[in-house]
């Protein structure tokens, strides 16, 4: 009997752009799906359903339409077949699927490779969400379908095997590549859109073990490290998902950007034995290994595990998916507060210049002021916007937001929709939530967080569970709070916002691991920029509220009943400023579409999220990351 799934695009993403507060008019929807989402919504669309899949077994939807159990996805055929799909959608047929190492042809009329449009955007952007979205990926089969979703309307999507394989994929916004044959260990993949001769592309590298699973991510604790600074770093892996392996054989290394071991470290440790091997509990599928590290040079430090694995009366390698950690130079105070002097200073000239000219002219003046100065590696505006960006030679990012008076989120129609988000609380999977609304004095009546407030705390079965007795507001929206979105079904932003970075050199966009390489969406927070908060040494804690204002207590050790927990403090400022997680204003902190992919956790759970700041949703790059982490609206 088939089973019939319907799956609606219920990607709300509730992102009101730029809009006056003066006359309350919105030009904030950029596409008539999400004004559209408010009405007409059929009562029996699945919302539940996981739209994450796991391997190229599990379809991707196409639409607001329904699709029979017997589209073909995966399997021996290279030429997949999608049927069944209801109101004559168009559907795009995959032909010509290359194996043979020859360069991918675009399709031509006859290959049928229409593209039903999602909204029109400024930029095309990608982002790989299955079999991971961390840009890494472990499978059992010999085949898989890469999935995604897209924004923009591009004229076809490709797809690429390091091998030499290529073919197409289906399917807008969201897609689903057609089979892909893997080969044992890792396998690079590319997707890419293409429209005229724009291309946007995403990578996924996915670690093929015949008839074994690791399951899990490798576990590295505390996750960040300071160049010239001696600090205990313990590895964690749950293997209890499949038993066939030699635990003799279960040894973490170093690895290079091939994936590669350059340095055995240990065989891993399931003994119980915390002060040695850092293992908490013996027995429980949890080897661990403790290691003090001491780096003198600033960068990426990656790692994963290999053990042999029995198939029958065979045997093999396995190796685990790459896990890396950030490896920075500490940020000084002396030199944070240069920069943030020097930031203020092109600040005030830009509200020095409008006051005798225009926006355009302030703006152009900044980036002059900007590119002439020593301090100053790479600086440039806004795509047709106010802001300007800066990269400043001692590797700190910074931007500024020039956003004339009134120019905000929100704005006419706001309540309809924020009253819409509430009642769908079926789809989300934990009641927390949370509201930020870091510019609340600025912003005052037209800011809609404490509408959004009072509808959560409303009488509800289960009543929803709020961070707080108001909205998050000034210095209470700081990064910290942020860093641990991953914990709430509800999710609402009001304040500022704008996209950065079009035109800053694609080697730094590459070194900082942005998947786009075109402009990146920014939400600016209430975190002042406070120098004296970049703290210096990682001293020992033993929970929250243990650690020196502006770091976080990271808990390393435990004793064998927990009783006696453990760790260092970790300012993570430091790296995520260096890494291009967050970017430095003349008051305030913003955080980049990076940073949610960065503290995504073990992933979102099914949220339901409200971004109400200027180009939140641009071009896409910021709610593409909070989807790709679990975010469902």
């Amino acid at each position: 009997m088939k089973q019939r799934w319907i799956i609606a695009l219920f990607l709300v993403l509730f992102a009101a752009a730029c809009s006056s507060s003066d006359n309350g008019s919105s030009d904030a929807i950029e596409n008539d799906l999400v004004a559209d989402s408010t009405n007409d919504l059929d009562s029996d669309v699945d919302i539940t359903g996981d739209l994450n899949p796991v391997d190229g077994k599990d379809s991707i939807p196409l639409g607001v339409q329904e699709i029979e159990d017997d589209t073909e996805l995966v399997g021996d055929s290279q030429e997949p077949e999608v049927t069944d799909v209801a109101d004559d959608a168009d559907v795009l047929e995959v032909t010509d699927v290359e194996t043979d190492g020859d360069a991918l042809n675009p399709p031509d009329a006859s290959d049928a490779v229409t593209l039903p449009p999602f909204f029109t955007s400024p930029e095309m952007v990608v982002q790989i969400i299955g079999p991971s979205a961390s840009g890494s990926g472990e499978s059992i089969a010999t085949q898989l379908s890469v999935a995604g979703l897209v924004v923009g309307e591009p004229d076809y999507i490709s797809w690429e095997h390091e091998d030499g394989q290529t073919g197409y994929a289906q399917g807008s916004p969201f897609f689903n590549t057609s089979p892909i044959q893997l080969t044992k260990g890792d396998n690079r993949i590319t997707v890419t859109a293409h429209k005229g001769e724009e291309e946007s592309s995403d990578v996924i590298v996915v670690t093929h073990n015949p008839v074994f699973i690791f399951g899990n991510e490798l576990d590295i604790k505390p996750g960040l490290l300071f160049t010239g600074s001696s600090a205990a770093v313990i590895f964690g892996l749950d293997m209890g998902v499949y038993s066939n392996f030699d635990p003799a054989t279960l040894t973490l290394c170093e690895a290079n950007n091939d994936g590669e071991c350059i340095n055995d470290v240990s065989v891993m440790k399931d003994d119980g034995a915390v002060g040695t091997s850092g293992d908490e509990v013996a027995e429980d599928g949890v080897y661990s290994w403790k290691k003090t590290y001491n780096i003198p040079v600033a960068g990426p430090r990656c790692f994963r595990v290999r053990a042999n694995v029995f198939a029958g009366y065979q045997q093999h390698v396995a190796y685990s998916r790459i896990k890396c950690i950030d490896v920075v130079a500490k940020i000084t105070q002396s030199t944070c507060e240069d920069t943030k002097t020097f930031h203020q200073e092109a600040n005030q000239l830009y509200w020095d210049t409008i006051a005798e000219s225009d926006a355009p002219t302030a703006q152009q003046a900044v980036v002059d002021f900007l590119q002439a100065s020593e301090l100053v590696d790479e600086a440039g505006k806004s795509p047709n916007g106010f802001g300007v960006w800066v990269l400043y030679n001692n590797g700190i990012l910074g931007a500024f937001n020039f956003s004339p008076e009134g120019i905000r989120a929100g704005g006419q129609g706001t309540t309809e929709l924020t009253d819409y988000a509430i009642t769908t609380n079926s789809i989300v999977m934990s009641k927390q939530s949370i509201v930020f609304s870091p510019f609340q004095s600025e912003l005052g009546d037209v800011d809609e967080a404490n509408h959004i407030h009072d509808l959560l705390a409303e009488p509800d079965c289960p009543p929803y569970v709020l961070a707080g007795a108001k909205p998050l507001t000034g210095a209470e929206a700081g990064l910290s709070k942020f860093r641990y979105m991953n914990q709430y079904g509800i999710i609402a932003l009001t304040g500022h916002g704008d996209a950065y970075f079009t035109d800053l050199s694609q080697e730094k966009k590459d070194s900082y691991g942005w998947n786009h390489s075109g402009s990146q969406e920014v939400i600016w927070t209430g975190e002042p920029v406070d120098c004296s908060k970049f703290v210096q040494n990682t001293g020992t804690c033993t929970g929250a509220g243990t650690c020196p204002a502006g770091s976080e207590c990271v808990l390393t050790e435990a004793s064998n009943n927990n009783n006696n927990a453990s760790g260092i403090c970790v300012d993570y400022k430091h790296a995520d400023i260096q890494r291009g997680r967050i970017v430095m204003g003349p008051s305030t902190y913003g955080i980049l579409p990076e940073f949610i992919e960065h503290y995504q956790g073990v992933g979102y759970p099914r949220s339901v999220v409200y971004l109400g700041t200027c180009r939140s949703f641009w071009n896409g790059t910021m709610a593409l990351k909070f989807y790709a982490a679990g975010a469902r609206a």
